[in-house]
């Protein structure tokens, strides 16, 4: 972990959770399972190990729905955003009719109860949903669109930005 605080040092510190593959350039890419564009290996259903009001920008791409209690992950963002920081999060839309059919695997969809497979989804969400998550926080200008495709039953993603 001293590596990328040592990197970010002296620099506007920008997360992105749930990297995977998918690292960021200039943010700490943070991921559960190691890998080459990894650079911290953490579970962050078990918190953010970064200081209160330490975080300018935080992206969680395609990992919202993974988390198996969004609302304790929320409350971390919140604890390690600065004021006025934001935080994007792109997730699977509950609404789009492709995460429906029957030769998609999309896993166990639920909410409440664990899976069998780590990376399985926890929940779907709806705009409606993020909204609320967010606001329930204390996020403020929360904007919630659909993204990769166009309106509701044809958009895979939704797109969800706030400012704490």
């Amino acid at each position: 972990m001293s590596d990328a605080r040592e990197r970010m040092k002296g620099k506007k510190l920008f997360l992105n959770l749930g990297s995977g593959s998918k690292p960021m350039l200039n943010y700490v890419n943070i991921d559960k399972e190691a890998g080459s564009s990894v650079d911290l290996v953490l579970d962050l259903e078990k918190g953010i190990p970064f200081s209160d009001n330490s975080v300018e920008k935080i992206y969680c791409g395609s990992f919202f729905e993974h988390l198996k209690n969004p609302n304790s992950f929320l409350k971390e963002v919140f604890r390690v955003l600065k004021k006025g920081a934001s935080i994007t999060i792109v997730t699977d839309n509950a609404c789009c009719f492709a995460h429906y059919l029957p030769f998609k695997k999309v896993g166990k969809i639920h909410v409440g109860t664990h899976t069998s497979n780590e990376f399985e989804h926890y929940a779907l969400y709806t705009m409606q949903d993020l909204q609320r998550h967010l606001n329930l926080f204390g996020f403020s200008h929360v904007s919630v669109k659909f993204f990769k495709g166009f309106g509701k039953w044809f958009s895979l993603f939704l797109k969800a930005e706030a400012i704490k």
